[in-house]
Parts: C-alpha cells; structure tokens; sequence
C-alpha cells in the first residue's frame, strides 16, 4: 500500500513497484483511509510518505508494522528523520529522509 497525497511522488514511488513484484499496489492520500484499508486487507509493503492532510503518518506506520505482517517504509523530511528514526526502530519501522533519490528509495524498498 502506498499512503501519499503527492501525485508526483506516487507516480515515481510506482515506477519502483513494478507488477511482477509489488501487485496490486493500493495507493491512498489519507491517514484515515489508510487505517480502514490495512483493516480490509494484508499487504506486504506499506510505504507512507508524510506527512499526510491529516497527520504525521509516525503513529500509523508504528501501528501498521505491529498490527500486521508488512514491512514499513516510512519517509520524513530531513529535519526530521533522526528524532523520527529513533521513535520508530524498536517497532521495526524501516525510516527514509526526503529528499531522497530513486536509487535510495529502490534499496529501501
């Protein structure tokens, strides 16, 4: 599942799923909507680039990687990746700074 309310990033993060290995991928602009997917369905990847309309997306990706069996990825800006990183870890959140490159983003994934 990708939970991004960006359209140019949701369109480059899709360029990196490609269907032999990441299908059907879900993409959804909203925490809420998020929350009410992951409980719907299990997905292997749960990639969040926050923040998010309707939040920071640091809960929603501590919750995800506890909750079920995916993997977590989640991108912050820079300012804020090491206090993010350091909240994330022990819960097995796999965290990103932005800005970020394809290459990075590839061998996050």
């Amino acid at each position: 599942m990708l939970v991004s309310a960006s359209e140019q990033f949701n369109a480059a993060a899709l360029r990196l799923l490609p269907m032999t290995d990441y299908y059907p991928v879900t993409t959804v602009k909203s925490l809420s909507e998020a929350r009410r997917t992951l409980v719907n369905a299990d997905f292997d990847l749960v990639l969040v680039n926050a923040p998010l309309r309707d939040g920071m997306g640091v809960d929603f990706a501590v919750d995800a990687c506890s909750d079920s069996d995916a993997g977590v990825l989640l991108l912050v800006k820079s300012e804020l990746y090491e206090e993010t990183y350091y909240k994330v870890l022990p819960s097995g959140v796999i965290t990103l700074a932005k800005p970020t490159n394809a290459q990075m983003l590839a061998q996050s994934l």
